[in-house]
């Protein structure tokens, strides 16, 4: 399980690549061997951590059940049903880096962003598909690096499969977590701000991974939800006492609320 590393700048920064967007009257260039280029596309880049206000839940699809499909599709005999393994499918369940540690899609980060644009943000979402890209901490795997203390739990669901029978589902779950994400954006639709407001609006709106706010099927997901860090929470990820702070904050929330 990734533990917290001490990660320089974890403050939200923003970088200007070197490549500048094409302008109508620059003229295009030609290289010894006849091919045409022109500048490229200026974007740009944040980095901000984002912490999580609600457990983390993942479910990765199993090699196994996709081997199975695979076969079906095949024509080979099935085995038939095999007894449920409830930790085989927790472990199953986990995305992993190639370094082992635990992290969740890239792909679904951005479509997280994306689904937080909107009138609220000022950001059209039609665009905001094709300008937004979020980089991966693990490029093989596609995976940004979850960041948590404690190893995941293990849950166990009652769940409603899409043919209306009833099953049970092993997953993990993580809390407290964090992630240090770099998203990559075009300025001509978004400014920083706005995109630092549709992050936000995602993290409580939409959510990420199982039962999050906006799941197509459920109406009841509270979890996966998150907010951008504080500066205070942002310099405590930098010296390594982020967990230490939000211990406190939690302490202090639940004297307020015994009182």
């Amino acid at each position: 399980m990734a533990k917290q590393t001490k990660i320089a700048t974890p403050r939200v920064a923003r970088v200007q690549t070197t490549e500048q967007e094409p302008q109508e009257n620059e003229a295009v260039m030609r290289s010894r061997g006849g091919i045409l280029t022109i500048p490229g596309i200026r974007s740009e880049i944040i980095t901000t951590l984002i912490i999580g206000t609600a457990p983390l839940i993942t479910h990765k699809f199993s090699e196994k059940m996709r081997r199975k499909i695979l076969a079906a599709h095949m024509g080979e005999a099935s085995d038939g049903r095999e007894p449920k393994d409830p930790v085989a499918n927790f472990e199953a369940a986990r995305y992993r880096l190639t370094d082992g540690s635990d992290g969740i899609p890239a792909g679904g980060i951005k479509a997280c962003i994306v689904d937080g644009t909107g009138k609220d943000t000022g950001i059209a979402t039609t665009k905001a598909k094709g300008a937004f890209r979020v980089a991966a901490d693990d490029p093989s795997s596609n995976l940004c690096r979850i960041l948590t203390p404690n190893p995941p739990t293990m849950r166990e669901d009652v769940v409603r499969n899409d043919s209306g029978v009833v099953d049970i589902r092993h997953r993990p779950q993580y809390f407290p977590w964090c992630c240090l994400l770099k998203v990559q954006y075009l300025p001509q639709y978004a400014s920083l701000k706005r995109v630092l407001q549709a992050i936000q609006m995602a993290g409580f709106r939409v959510g990420l991974c199982e039962w999050r706010p906006s799941s197509p099927k459920s109406k009841s997901g509270s979890f996966g939800t998150f907010r951008i860090a504080s500066a205070e929470e942002a310099e405590a990820f930098e010296a390594g006492t982020l967990w230490e702070v939000l211990a406190r904050q939690q302490d202090a929330f639940d004297e307020r609320e015994a009182a």
